[in-house]
């Protein structure tokens, strides 16, 4: 972690840097740094393929989530391990027209998505 904060640049390109590692029944969720771009992950426990990977080079890394010809980018930010059900907020501003009688100031919308299980 230190070396993350005092290295140079040139070497924290050459470097990968945790940011978040989260495992569910399923899946491997990884968020990394490397080559100056946050990355985000998920990869098939069961046979180790990558199922899904984004780089992002500023800000927050978000996975895309689409539905019915609707597309929302959200964070992983809780995960249940058991059932593989991602729990995150989303602003009401992504959700308007999709969620009925939304306004663009509302609260944010927490959204549940159930990966499918190898069970």
């Amino acid at each position: 972690m230190k070396q993350s904060e005092t290295d140079p640049l040139s070497r924290k390109e050459q470097m990968i840097y945790v940011n978040q590692f989260q495992l569910s029944k399923d899946y491997v969720f990884i968020d990394y740094h490397n080559g100056g771009m946050l990355h985000s992950g998920i990869w098939s426990r069961d046979t180790g393929q990558l199922l899904f990977l984004n780089t992002f080079q500023y800000g927050m890394n978000p996975i895309i989530v689409s539905d019915e010809g609707h597309s929302v980018q959200l964070n992983v930010n809780y995960l249940n391990r058991r059932d593989n059900v991602i729990i995150t907020p989303i602003a009401a501003s992504s959700m308007t027209g999709i969620v009925e009688g939304l306004k663009d100031d509302d609260n944010s919308v927490i959204m549940e998505i159930t990966l499918r299980s190898r069970n």
